[in-house]
């Protein structure tokens, strides 16, 4: 994971320094994994390659879709799309800036 982050993060710069929101989709092919295992394997390999410091994280988002399908896509990233092209198991890690004013996401509950 820390490979895959150092070959993608060097044409982005230093670390970031501030507090982010992390989003990581598992496509999954067969059983799915445990989520959240998974998220801190992530975050720890993130830290002083993308992120200076794993605390930064003040959001974190972790969702699972079977590869197959069905899911929806509203706005993908060129690696959200190669990465369901390739027709096989992947991770997609976004990272952007928190919500304004912490403001709570809503969520839908029964």
């Amino acid at each position: 994971m820390a490979a895959a982050a150092r070959a993608l993060w060097t044409m982005a710069g230093p670390p970031i320094a501030s507090d982010v929101s992390v989003t990581i989709s598992h496509f999954f092919e067969g059983a799915p994994g445990d989520v959240d295992n998974l998220s801190k394997l992530i975050i720890d390999a993130l830290k002083g390659i993308v992120l200076a410091d794993d605390r930064q994280v003040s959001d974190l988002i972790v969702q699972r879709r079977p590869l197959a399908g069905p899911y929806i896509v509203t706005s993908a990233s060129p690696e959200l799309t190669k990465g369901i092209g390739l027709g096989r198991e992947f991770l997609h890690i976004a990272i952007a800036s928190p919500p304004a004013n912490a403001e709570l996401r809503p969520y839908d509950y029964p």
